[in-house]
């Protein structure tokens, strides 16, 4: 226990490692509950509870615009085909902006498979243009097949609305479907 707190391992990870231990003294025949028992082993784990309620929080990095810039240009930077650059730009504006959860987008699984009940499809998106005022905008309209309320609504219709500037939703996908021809330009 002494070397695990020397690497400042949290009180849950000891837990785990004793249980552990526990499990291998058990299946070898050995005594071992002394040990959980003992009211030293208890006293250190609530003395390491304890450091932990004491520090402070680590902020958690949130993801924002210049984040997304950031990134961005990383992309640019990638030794990746114009398609797949735009591809991976294009899910991440999708992401970002819709407030979609990466499942939502792409489906769970193992990386190389789709579940195609769940991972969203092309013909699951679609542009429509409306009309706000005088101007038009146009909408990247995604129906989730896997939604975080999948409870409530097993399907649900996600509208992400053109913007100005590098995070444009409707930009990503034109330029990605022009690159790789999956639409003639205007």
């Amino acid at each position: 226990i002494g070397s695990l707190l020397k690497k400042n391992r949290k009180a849950g990870t000891l837990r785990s490692y004793i249980a552990a231990i526990r499990e291998l003294h058990l299946i070898k025949g050995c005594d071992f509950e002394r040990l959980i028992g003992d009211p030293y082993v208890k006293a250190i784990l609530q003395g390491r509870l304890n450091e932990e309620a004491m520090e402070k929080p680590k902020p958690k990095g949130g993801l924002s615009i210049p984040v997304m810039r950031a990134f961005r240009d990383n992309l640019k930077l990638l030794p990746l085909k114009m398609g797949d650059k735009g591809v991976i730009w294009m899910a991440c504006a999708w992401l970002f902006l819709g407030s979609l959860r990466p499942s939502e987008l792409f489906g769970t699984g193992k990386v190389g498979e789709h579940d195609l009940q769940k991972t969203l499809r092309w013909s699951d998106m679609e542009v429509v243009e409306e009309k706000e005022g005088n101007t038009k905008v146009k909408i990247v309209r995604l129906t989730l097949r896997q939604p975080k309320t999948a409870r409530s609504s097993p399907v649900q219709i996600v509208e992400i609305p053109q913007t100005e500037g590098f995070l444009c939703p409707y930009k990503a996908y034109w330029i990605w479907a022009v690159r790789t021809r999956q639409m003639k330009s205007p």
